[in-house]
């Protein structure tokens, strides 16, 4: 008999994000597939009795969450735990422990990727932050799942570290492969983006980053690539269900332009002709590369834009030229390329910068979408024992205000009205706007 596992993204008192090792609070316009246990169920098809509990996308209460938990009466939980939610989600799976004893807990997260035997404080320690785990998954586009069933291992071995045990050094291979997730487990209605209504698949073709920004913590992060035939088959599988919209889940997509062009002719391929967006950096391409992007379907670029200082940028190993970044951004808008722009608020040891000049930026740039994010001592990130970072209240009205400003300024409201020719697409925005602009209090039932 096929053990039972359950899949766990834990409820919040906020949408919390806690998949592929990043971990903040997020908006309702802005809500995705978690990848870690998407990429699990399609590792775990044949193999287990698969139930999915996604508190945060079904916008479950904890008591309903725990209920669904144990009613799967599992072997194993896969839990996603985050630094932001991090007291949240060692509460709750306290009580999953209590409730089901015998069950063993592997976890993943920023706060399992990034923790390290030893450590001086708490929340670097995953099994001192995370009572209830018995193990951290460490690569979760790895098969090894289930090897916890088992227990500790004698040695180390696959992509699980064990309490108790020292802390594994997994082999990264150059490519990967996970096959079809199991996409009708999850809520699928809980799931929207900004950019377009109606279902969006998230498949993913790399993984990790070969990027060391001092900011993010995803360059520590072994970088492979999936194996295009393996992608193309979960991108036909989605066309066939009429999913003519995707969130290509790479922290940076295209940085292997081999890779790139073998995935660009995939999405060529496909007889739905489906819309895509993708995070990467504007440096990659070219302008020819635009418009092969554009022409496989691509429809907003999210670029990591950060703040319009070039003396900060070089100092956070991200050296980008902003006449280059102006340029190539108005080849991409040409190109019938939509633009989110991603900015850094409130850097440590840099010259003070107002939100409000991040925002003009932003707006004179050209972008069509924004997100503006203030730095934090980020799990992995290189500079995240350095002081200086904005406390919490600080940090949530820097934030507001550059969102509000944004999406406010007569520029990019313009924009929005230009983009949208159907009255559906416009409706779409309007409400999207709107729940970029609230707090992410989940209403649980």
């Amino acid at each position: 008999m096929l053990p039972s596992v359950v899949l766990l993204n834990p409820p919040g008192t906020r949408a919390w994000l806690r998949d592929g090792y990043c971990s903040l609070e997020g908006r309702w316009a802005y809500r995705f597939y978690p990848m870690d246990l998407l990429v699990q169920s399609a590792l775990l098809r044949g193999k287990a009795r698969v139930t999915v509990v996604e508190a945060i996308g079904a916008r479950l209460s904890a008591p309903a969450a725990l209920e669904a938990v144990v009613a799967a009466r599992p072997a194993l939980v896969l839990a996603l735990v985050g630094s932001a939610s991090l007291a949240e989600d060692a509460a709750f799976l306290d009580r999953v422990r209590a409730a089901l004893p015998g069950c063993r807990i592997v976890v993943s997260g920023d706060v399992a990727q990034f923790s390290a035997t030893g450590a001086t404080e708490p929340e670097d320690d995953v099994f001192t932050a995370i009572p209830a785990a018995d193990a951290a998954l460490l690569d979760f586009a790895l098969p090894g799942l289930l090897d916890a069933l088992a227990g500790p291992p004698e040695t180390a071995a696959g992509p699980l570290w064990h309490r108790g045990q020292p802390r594994p050094v997994v082999a990264a291979p150059a490519r990967f492969a996970y096959g079809l997730p199991d996409y009708g487990a999850f809520p699928a209605a809980g799931y929207t983006l900004p950019y377009a209504p109606g279902p969006v698949g998230s498949p993913l073709s790399t993984y990790g980053c070969s990027f060391s920004c001092r900011f993010c913590n995803t360059g520590a992060v072994d970088w492979k690539v999936r194996e295009p035939e393996d992608l193309a088959e979960e991108l036909r599988w989605l066309d066939r269900q009429g999913v003519r919209h995707h969130y290509l889940r790479d922290a940076t997509f295209g940085a292997d332009p081999v890779h790139r062009e073998a995935v660009l002719r995939v999405l060529r391929d496909l007889p739905g002709r489906p819309r895509w967006n993708t995070f990467t950096r504007i440096d990659l391409f070219s302008r020819a590369d635009l418009r092969a992007l554009a022409r496989a379907g691509c429809a907003v670029l999210q670029l990591g834009l950060e703040l319009p200082d070039e003396a900060v940028l070089r100092a956070l190993r991200k050296p980008l030229r902003l006449a280059e970044v102006r340029e190539k951004i108005g080849w991409a808008r040409a190109e019938g390329i939509a633009v989110c722009g991603h900015f850094l608020l409130g850097v440590p040891g840099a010259p003070p910068l107002p939100p409000a000049a991040v925002v003009d930026y932003a707006v004179g740039l050209g972008c069509d979408f924004a997100s503006f994010n203030v730095a934090a001592p980020r799990p992995g990130a290189p500079f995240r024992h350095e002081g200086g970072f904005l406390g919490p209240a600080a940090a949530a009205a820097a934030q507001a205000g550059a969102m509000r400003r944004f999406y406010a300024h007569p520029r990019v409201i313009l924009r929005q009205l230009r983009r949208h020719r159907r009255p559906a697409q416009l409706a779409h925005s309007l409400r999207q706007a709107a729940a970029l602009l609230t707090p992410s209090a989940p209403s649980p039932r």
